[in-house]
């Protein structure tokens, strides 16, 4: 795709969209570099070229997109080609699937940006273990961690028998991630572990975002246009600068939004 980018949109005099194109195609290689660290591989063993290549196939379609927009004529040459319908009906598609992903993903996960709620602060010993403190032995006021309880011993154990996979220790730490202290699983029963509010927030945002897409970012034009291909044609949604560069922006946002999942693990390990 890259190479294509080149060929029909960085010709010369086109620096602008060199200029895109090359720094798309670094933040690519950059990530690849960084999902791949070994630092980065100790803090989240998850995270491999798999996820990498997903960000870099959805940043440079975004780039292929702005680059497609651009009103230059000789940098751009789809300016006067018409629109084809099975690429409107891909890219909406695509679309709607993107944002309905993101945005139920967002708002079934508020949890994570509000903070879980564990129980904290110290805990209750009884008369025994009072009693036993005048002997010397420190009272206990914090929780002990996900490594000191049985089970994860005995998962190591098996681990290191080779009786198990490794990935079984990662499981059980997803498994304590998802229940509140003090409760079993939750079922919904009582209420939901996401905050309504925060839920219809995120559609908002994303039924506003499909909207300006739709539009072109509110490009659009009831009058006759010189070189419009179709005079029939009575709405014209076309190319702006300001589509260009939000696609632009998107793609810069979505590198740096994976970035920092990628090495806030490796920066902020206890949170």
């Amino acid at each position: 795709m890259t190479i294509l980018l080149y060929v029909f949109f960085a010709g010369g005099g086109c620096t602008l969209n060199q200029f895109l194109i090359s720094f798309n195609l670094a933040l690519c290689i950059l990530i690849t570099l960084i999902c791949v660290h070994p630092a980065v591989q100790d803090a989240n063993p998850r995270s491999g070229l798999a996820q990498a290549s997903m960000v870099a196939a959805y940043c440079t379609y975004l780039i292929t997109s702005a680059v497609g927009n651009h009103t230059d004529g000789k940098c751009n040459p789809l300016h006067r080609s018409p629109a084809r319908n099975g690429t409107v009906i891909m890219g909406a598609i695509f679309t709607f699937l993107a944002i309905a992903y993101s945005t139920s993903r967002a708002a079934t996960q508020s949890r994570a940006l509000v903070g879980k709620k564990r129980a904290t602060g110290a805990i209750a010993l009884s008369d025994e273990d009072h009693t036993r403190t005048d002997s010397g032995v420190g009272l206990v006021t914090t929780q002990p961690t996900r490594k000191d309880t049985p089970r994860y011993q005995a998962l190591l154990a098996a681990v290191e028998a080779g009786a198990i996979p490794a990935s079984a220790l990662d499981e059980d730490e997803d498994d304590e991630d998802g229940t509140i202290a003090g409760d079993e699983r939750d079922d919904e029963r009582t209420g939901t572990r996401y905050n309504y509010s925060w839920f219809h927030i995120i559609f908002v945002m994303g039924s506003m975002y499909v909207g300006m897409l739709l539009t072109d970012w509110n490009v659009v034009s009831t009058r006759p246009l010189p070189d419009n291909p179709d005079p029939n044609q009575d709405v014209y949604i076309g190319r702006s600068e300001t589509a260009m560069w939000m696609r632009v922006v998107s793609s810069w946002v979505c590198i740096l939004l994976y970035i920092w999942s990628l090495v806030a693990p490796v920066f902020f390990p206890d949170r």
